[in-house]
Parts: C-alpha cells; structure tokens; sequence
C-alpha cells in the first residue's frame, strides 16, 4: 500500500475491505476468516475513573511533584505545567487509571469533574449512569428504620 486510503469513519468497516486488504503489507499474513472475524468486533466507552485514594501511590511515584491531592475534598489531581512526562506515576498507579496522552506528553486521569462540583454539579459519570449505580455524597443509613425489611414476617 502505496499511500493511505481514507474511509468516512475509521470506527467502520465497508464494503471493499477485502480489496484494501490485499493491497496491505500488514494484512498479508492475516488469514481471511481471521480477518472476517475482525468485523464481529466491537468498541465501547469505557471510562478509566481514578479511585481518589486516601493515601496515592501515584503521588509519591511522581518525581516532579505534579500530582496532588486537594486537601478541601480529597480529590487527586495533576499539575499539567508540572508534569514531564516520566509517566511513573502510570506504574504506580495500584489501578491503571492514570494514562499517558501521546500528542500533550503528559500524563492524564479522571478530575472527578471537580469544575462541575465546585458549581455544585454532580459528575459526568453518575449524572449519565444508566444503571444509576453511581452517586455522589455520603448515604445516611438508618439501621432502626430497615430493620425487619430483610426479614420474612408472618401473616396474622
């Protein structure tokens, strides 16, 4: 392949692959029922939420001191101007939820929307939850009000 053949999406397989396939060094060795598999495939979002750990290894793994944790809410931030791009903070990460982008050089993680919250926004993430299972803010339990909830009562 001489140059590179744009499609309209890049996410899209359409008819003709198969043509462009044979014209691809990096395909020749592909078998063509591997290859039709490919289109069984599929992507998804799945979002990397960092864990804002009490105490963050990431932290002290990153020798340019550009990640911090906010002392008012815990959130666990960084410092773009600061960053060098060492990426061991990546590593040092229990979780893998910090990522390195390519194009800035620098290393990058979930904010917590912390913009949103200072406005007094929910985040992103519990906002557009579809199975709403995540949500913000302490959940008050009160034990005396559930108490028999859980237990089979017989009818009299």
């Amino acid at each position: 392949m001489d140059k590179v053949i744009w499609g309209p999406n890049w996410e899209e397989l359409l008819g003709g692959e198969f043509e462009k396939r044979a014209r691809d060094r990096n395909l020749e060795a592909m078998q063509k029922e591997m290859y039709g598999s490919l289109k069984n495939t599929f992507m998804m979002y799945l979002p990397r939420l960092c864990e804002h750990c009490l105490n963050p290894s990431c932290v002290a793994t990153c020798p340019s001191g550009a990640i911090y944790k906010r002392e008012e809410d815990g959130i666990v931030l960084i410092d773009q101007d600061k960053c060098r791009g060492w990426r061991l903070c990546i590593s040092g990460c229990p979780y893998k939820k910090i990522y390195f982008n390519w194009k800035s050089g620098k290393s990058e993680k979930c904010i917590f929307c912390y913009p949103r919250i200072e406005s007094g926004q929910p985040t992103v993430c519990s906002e557009t939850c579809v199975g709403r299972i995540r949500y913000l803010g302490v959940l008050l339990y009160d034990a005396d009000r559930h108490r028999g909830s859980g237990e089979h009562r017989a009818r009299s």
